[in-house]
């Protein structure tokens, strides 16, 4: 049997091609952290399974979670992604061979305003998704987890499709509230210190590798933005890094 875990949060734009996706599952699993939208309203067209927990940060919420999940396998989803049709097939294919792995990676087609992106790192990607449940959790890290715990891995041929950036604004809302903040208190858990270089040398040394080397100059408008997004990424992330140790300590 599978549960789908799909964390969610005023995510009605997307939610429902997501779960249309995977009402094939056993089970859909939803954890909302207190949608304001009609998020609710349409999970529970397709899922009796609703719980509402305070988010911190994703692995911590998804963590608590799969304490939950009495199925063998669970399928980890985020609100806008969906299955395609034939990875459906296959992951109960591969679910009825003898002795299947610990978990399974899969594919993941990033769709940047609509388009499949394939420049900037984003192809080919894979992160294992569907994994036995006794034996995955995220490592307990802010932002960028990854699953542990998952020793035999299978990879499967087709895909999760990411529908990304379909809302510039609630994008850089999510990036300023939390990511950056998120990233660069995993610094300060490093013991990581700010040096000029980091605002200045490092921001433009990641937009030419990101849109020379992994290809952004081939992908139009969508490769120069994903080029400078990493870059101004790093900026923020150390200009937090910057007023933590100069600012925050002299309150």
């Amino acid at each position: 049997m599978i549960t789908i875990l799909i964390p969610t949060y005023n995510c009605e734009k997307t939610i429902r091609a997501c779960l249309e996706s995977v009402k094939w599952a056993d089970r859909i699993f939803i954890i909302d952290s207190f949608s304001t939208d009609g998020t609710l309203e349409i999970c529970r067209q397709y899922t009796e399974w609703i719980v509402q927990h305070e988010y911190r940060y994703s692995a911590r919420q998804k963590n608590w979670g799969m304490d939950q999940i009495k199925t063998e396998w669970t399928f980890h989803l985020d609100s806008d992604e969906e299955v395609e049709p034939a990875l459906r097939d296959e992951i109960l294919s591969a679910l009825t061979r003898d002795d299947p792995p610990d978990g399974f990676r899969i594919r993941i087609k990033n769709l940047i305003w609509g388009e499949w992106v394939k420049c900037c790192g984003l192809y080919p990607c894979a992160q294992v998704r569907l994994f036995r449940t006794q034996k995955g959790r995220w490592s307990d890290r802010e932002v960028h987890a990854h699953l542990q715990g998952i020793e035999k891995v299978t990879d499967l041929q087709n895909h999760i499709i990411h529908q990304d950036m379909t809302d510039i604004s609630a994008e850089l809302q999510q990036f300023s509230r939390q990511v950056v903040v998120w990233e660069s208190n995993e610094l300060v858990k490093k013991s990581r210190h700010w040096h000029w270089w980091d605002v200045t040398l490092r921001p433009m040394a990641i937009f030419f590798l990101y849109y020379f080397k992994f290809g952004g100059i081939r992908e139009g408008f969508r490769g120069f933005y994903l080029s400078v997004y990493h870059a101004f990424y790093s900026f923020m992330t150390y200009t937090r890094l910057y007023e933590i140790e100069n600012y925050s300590n002299s309150k």
